[in-house]
């Protein structure tokens, strides 16, 4: 899963996605910013469909800092919500094997 070896010192929380956003969009869009090293968007492994979130890592913190400042984000066509990534998921959920999926470029 992403959010258990994401750097958290250069990584983005990105909420409020729409339904079709794919991490080759999210990874489009950030890239203004700097030179992304990952992108994902968390999928339900039930059902196959976003759970509307998803991560965005760049190669130097000076990118996120910059993406952080010029808010609102548009993406897809809906203000998401994007926040920096500050803790990562606890230890029983990942271990319970009920973690989400993710797919990443």
């Amino acid at each position: 899963m992403f959010a258990s070896y994401v750097d958290k010192a250069r990584s983005l929380f990105v909420a409020r996605l729409p339904w079709f956003t794919s991490p080759e969009i999210l990874r489009q869009y950030f890239s203004k910013y700097g030179i992304i090293t990952r992108a994902s968007i968390v999928y339900d492994r039930d059902t196959g469909r976003s759970r509307r979130y998803g991560f965005v890592e760049f190669r130097s913190r000076s990118s996120l800092q910059q993406a952080l400042t010029e808010q609102p984000h548009v993406i897809d066509g809906t203000e998401a919500l994007v926040k920096e990534v500050l803790t990562q998921p606890s230890e029983p959920a990942q271990k319970s094997g009920l973690a989400d999926e993710e797919k990443q470029i």
